[in-house]
C-alpha cells in the first residue's frame, strides 16, 4: 500500500488541505491527494476510486466549500461504499445537510477552529496514528540494512586508511611511517580511523538530504521519532554516537585484530534488541527515543484539487 489516508477537499480549500497533508506525512503517515499523486495520462475519475479502495481512511476537509462540492460528495459516497473510515476535518463553522449529512452522521468530527491550527492537526495525526500504526520496517530487513551499511563502511575505511598510510609515507618516509604503524600507535590509529570513518558516514548521511544511510534506502527504510516525526539533527546525532560508542574500544592496548573483534561484538549487542523488543528498536534507537519503519522522508510538492 502507497498510502494511508486519502485527503479529500474543495478546490477553495487548498491550502488547507496542502497544511494537512504536510503534516501528517512529517508524521509519517502517507497521504493521497489530487491531482499530486495522478499520474500523467491516466484517467482522473478511476485513479480517485483507486486511491480510495486502496486507503485505510479518509480526512474530509470539511468547509461550506466542501458541503456544495459535487467532487467532494462522490469521493465521500465512494468512501462510505467501501466502508472506509471518515474523519471529517471541520475548518468552518458549517453543519453537513442532505446527502452529505445522511454519509457523515455516524462519523466522529474534529474541529479546526479555534486557533492554533498546530493543536487540532496534532489531535488529527494522533486520531490517525491509532487507525494507522507506524509499520515496523522488519527484522531481517533491519540486518540487512545492517550489513550492507557494515560492508560500505568498511570499504570507506580502507580507502580513507589507504590514503592516510600513504600520506604518512610521503610526509615522514617510508620506512619510518612503517615502523610507527607497527607500534601500539598504529593500532590506535587503525581504530581511530575506522570508528570515525563509520560515524562520518552515518551522520553526515542522516544530515544530508537522503536523511538514511544507504543500507536504509536501498531497503525504503527511515529512522522517525517514536512519535513517528522527522528525527531532528540533535536526535539523530545521539544515535550515531551511541551506535559508533564501540570505537572507543580501539583505545585499549590489545592490538588491533582483538580490539576489532570485540567492537564488532560489542556492534551486535547494540543492534540485538531489535531482534527482541515489539517495536525493533536497537540500544542506540532507545537511547536516541528513534523508531525504524517502512517508508520515505519524501514529501512530493501539490498543485491543487479540481
Amino acid at each position: 500500500m502507497a498510502h494511508h489516508v486519502f485527503i479529500s477537499y474543495a478546490t477553495p480549500d487548498r491550502s488547507i488541505a496542502e497544511t494537512v497533508c504536510g503534516s501528517l506525512e512529517k508524521r509519517q503517515i502517507r497521504c493521497w491527494m489530487a491531482p499530486r499523486d495522478i499520474l500523467p495520462g491516466t484517467d482522473f475519475t478511476e485513479s480517485i476510486h483507486k486511491a480510495i479502495n486502496e486507503s485505510r481512511t479518509m480526512v474530509l476537509i470539511f468547509s461550506s466549500h466542501a458541503a456544495r462540492s459535487p467532487h467532494v460528495l462522490r469521493e465521500t459516497e465512494a468512501a462510505v461504499k467501501r466502508n472506509l473510515p471518515i474523519i471529517p476535518f471541520r475548518v468552518e463553522a458549517v453543519e453537513p445537510s442532505g446527502a452529505m449529512q445522511y454519509y457523515l452522521g455516524a462519523s466522529h468530527w474534529l474541529d479546526a477552529f479555534p486557533p492554533p491550527m498546530e493543536d487540532h492537526l496534532r489531535r488529527l495525526a494522533e486520531s490517525l496514528e491509532v487507525m494507522v500504526p507506524a509499520v515496523c520496517a522488519g527484522r531481517m530487513n533491519r540486518l540487512m540494512a545492517f550489513l550492507i551499511d557494515l560492508v560500505i563502511g568498511i570499504v570507506l575505511w580502507l580507502l580513507l586508511y589507504v590514503g592516510v598510510w600513504v600520506t604518512g609515507s610521503l610526509l615522514i618516509g617510508t620506512s619510518e611511517w612503517n615502523g610507527m604503524m607497527q607500534t601500539s600507535l598504529g593500532d590506535y590509529m587503525l581504530g581511530v580511523v575506522l570508528g570515525v570513518t563509520f560515524f562520518l558516514y552515518f551522520f553526515l548521511l542522516d544530515r544530508s538530504r537522503l536523511r538514511s544511510s544507504f543500507g536504509k534506502l536501498a531497503l525504503r527504510m527511515v529512522v522517525v521519532t517514536v512519535k513517528r516525526e522527522t528525527a531532528p539533527g540533535r536526535t539523530l546525532l545521539i544515535r550515531d554516537a551511541v551506535k559508533c560508542a564501540p570505537a572507543l574500544i580501539f583505545f585499549i592496548p590489545w592490538g588491533f585484530g582483538m580490539t576489532f573483534l570485540l567492537a564488532s561484538a560489542c556492534l551486535l549487542l547494540l543492534f540485538l534488541p531489535a531482534f527482541l523488543t515489539r517495536k525493533q528498536q536497537s540500544v542506540y534507537d532507545m537511547a536516541a527515543g528513534t523508531l525504524v519503519i517502512a517508508g520515505t522522508l519524501e514529501i512530493k510538492r501539490r498543485d491543487g484539487h479540481p
